[in-house]
């Protein structure tokens, strides 16, 4: 199934035309000998679905009704018997399975998918299939034929190899902090990793499966020029692990040190208020030897921490919703102006003689960081350096949640890991850094 949205092609045999080049791309050149397309008005705006029709003159639907299709559908393909394509069944991720005009609850292997075009979403049972497909199509463009799965395993042995020459001979990233203003931050994101459990299998002989939230944790380095705009000349740097907080930070102190971090103007550790971050930073300054050498600015996100404050406030229900939100406002301008003093004052006011959990973890957030001197936001701004951890929320969403996080997908660990390492260099423009380190040995060599 393929979406045509708001198709300039207004003709039939325009559209159809359309859709055959589309299918004879996608497919190696094989497509049905006939195909139909299927339009439904959605939210005032025409879908057009390209339905590959099967022998007998009938096609494939997934919707309640003949030739209605479900939008978050899938269409997959197998080789028919005839030696082209025609489509096997549509999965839907919230109704059940069908296959051909038979009755639902038909499944098909993994193994069996030669070809799958996917709806705007992108997403179907445990497998966000669209990447693999996009890299399908450019190698078929290129004479190369190779299955999905094989794609797959190729780009984990590519990361597993390139990291693993990392820990030998360094990261291999261009460039240097020297005499620059730069800007660390971490952060944790959310994906669901797969584990088989023990005990009695499926009638299939397949394990029964348990898919828990874990929190991969990404590291980015940036650059600012003296405006306290992010420097074009220097490509940021992210990276990730699911191997907790200890891994992310000696994977930061060894970029950092091979950056030459020591001969930075000035740097900048900024997130959110997590103990797990602060509790090592101190340390992370001393193992890189930048205490009394490099100026050192730690800073808890402005927007972060005003979301605490409102939350504070919220939990006095003795005042009116315009009381707390004056309150609150009082407060947040307070930060803005550095006058840190009058603002511990207030938090410790409101929160004398009150008891309970929501009470002192908002207390001890907002009091812990401003003692720390994580919360000096007027001298920030005076020396033109970030208050907010945007940078950070952005490679978050662009490497972990458009691709490894979603409805039905699940990864391996290992293949999480591997897909954090190719995520984050691709999207940070250093992937001809993992290039070079995976192919800097003969293939043979690689374990």
């Amino acid at each position: 199934m393929f979406f045509l949205n708001n198709c300039p092609l207004h003709s039939h045999k325009a559209r159809l035309a359309t859709a055959r080049q589309i299918f004879a791309a996608l497919l190696g050149g094989q497509v049905a000998a006939e195909a139909v397309l299927l339009h439904e008005q959605v939210n005032h705006e025409v879908q057009l679905f390209v339905v590959a029709v099967a022998d007998d003159g009938d096609f494939v639907g997934a919707g309640e009704d003949v030739g209605v299709v479900a939008e978050d559908a899938a269409l997959v393909y197998e080789e028919g018997v005839y030696g082209r394509y025609r489509p096997l069944i549509f999965r839907h991720p919230t109704r059940n399975v069908y296959a051909g005009n038979a009755a639902p609850g038909v499944q098909v292997k993994e193994a069996d998918l030669v070809g799958c075009v996917l709806p705007r979403k992108g997403l179907v049972g445990r497998r966000n299939i669209d990447e693999y497909l996009a890299a399908l199509a450019r190698l078929q463009q290129m004479g190369v034929k190779m299955s999905i799965r094989r794609i797959a395993k190729v780009a984990y042995h590519f990361a597993e190899r390139a990291r693993g020459r990392q820990a030998v001979d360094g990261m291999g990233i261009e460039g240097s902090l020297a005499g620059k203003r730069v800007v660390i931050s971490t952060d944790g994101g959310r994906l669901r990793v797969r584990k088989n459990k023990r005990g009695k299998k499926t009638k299939k002989g397949r394990s029964h499966y348990s898919t828990d939230w874990r929190e991969p944790k990404l590291l980015v380095i940036y650059v600012v020029d003296e405006k306290g705009r992010i420097a074009q000349e220097f490509a940021p740097v992210i990276d990730g692990t699911l191997q907790g907080p200890d891994e992310v930070f000696r994977l930061l102190e060894f970029y950092l040190r091979e950056l030459k971090v020591r001969e930075a103007k000035e740097v900048l550790f900024i997130a959110d208020g997590a103990k797990w971050i602060w509790e090592r930073v101190t340390r992370l300054w001393q193992r890189l030897g930048v205490v009394g050498v490099v100026r050192c600015r730690e800073l808890v996100d402005f927007y972060h921490v005003v979301e605490h404050v409102y939350a504070l406030a919220a939990l006095n229900r003795s005042w009116g919703a315009p009381k707390r939100k004056q309150w609150a406002t009082r407060q947040r301008h307070r930060l803005w102006r550095g006058e840190l003093d009058k603002f511990l004052e207030d938090v410790e006011r409101l929160c004398r003689g009150k008891r309970g959990k929501d009470w002192t973890r908002e207390r001890e957030y907002l009091l812990r960081n401003a003692r720390a001197g994580r919360l000096n936001y007027s001298k920030a701004r005076w020396a033109k350096m970030p208050m907010g951890s945007g940078s950070m929320e952005s490679a978050v969403r662009r490497v972990v949640n458009l691709r490894l996080k979603g409805p039905g997908i699940f990864w391996h660990e290992e293949h999480a890991e591997q897909m954090l390492l190719l995520r984050a260099y691709y999207k940070s423009k250093h992937w001809q850094v993992l290039t070079n380190k995976a192919f800097a040995t003969p293939l043979t060599n690689a374990a």
